[in-house]
């Protein structure tokens, strides 16, 4: 029993955390600091391409992703957005 409870909290906290998560990335044109730290432990290539905006805050937990990430569709870019984008590759 104690088994069967242990699966469904499980379960039940992984449902939560994927509904957090946006269905598309590639159609995304929000992102949170959350959501960005969930998809980054995913470990494959992230295209964010509908992304317009990115703030400090998220670039932040993205610059820590180690594979292909793909942010196309930006169209402007603070200094300390990119900073921070740019912290862990110098």
């Amino acid at each position: 029993m104690r088994t069967l409870l242990s699966f469904l909290i499980l379960c039940i906290c992984v449902s939560l955390r994927a509904d957090e998560l946006p269905r598309n990335t590639r159609e995304s044109e929000t992102l949170t600091v959350e959501q960005s730290k969930i998809l980054i432990e995913r470990g494959s290539s992230l295209y964010l391409d509908s992304l317009k905006n990115l703030t400090p805050e998220v670039a932040r937990v993205l610059a820590q992703y180690k594979y292909n990430l793909s942010l196309n569709g930006l169209t402007s870019l603070s200094n300390e957005t990119a900073k921070e984008l740019l912290a862990t590759t110098s």
